[in-house]
């Protein structure tokens, strides 16, 4: 990628790398949000050399909840036990 590369372009190029892979169908290229290392960044942002880029996606499940559901399993165990 040249320096004055996009976040936009730069995510184009990987997704064309990523082709037909079996990991790369569910992934929505045009409509995540993206950022560098966890701070949101718009796609017409460059980008330095060694920067990760990110896409979020939503969560499937909350993850407080999901530790919630988990305690709960495990001190009703415990009391069984």
């Amino acid at each position: 990628m040249p320096p004055s590369a996009t976040i936009g372009q730069a995510l184009e190029a990987a997704r064309a790398a990523c082709g037909a892979a079996p990991g790369c169908a569910g992934i929505a290229w045009q409509s995540a949000p993206v950022g560098i290392f966890g701070e949101a960044r718009g796609r017409d942002e460059q980008f330095a050399d060694g920067d990760r880029i990110e896409l979020y996606r939503p969560l499937r499940r909350d993850p407080r909840e999901r530790r919630r559901e988990r305690v709960q399993r495990e001190r009703s165990a415990a009391k069984r036990s």
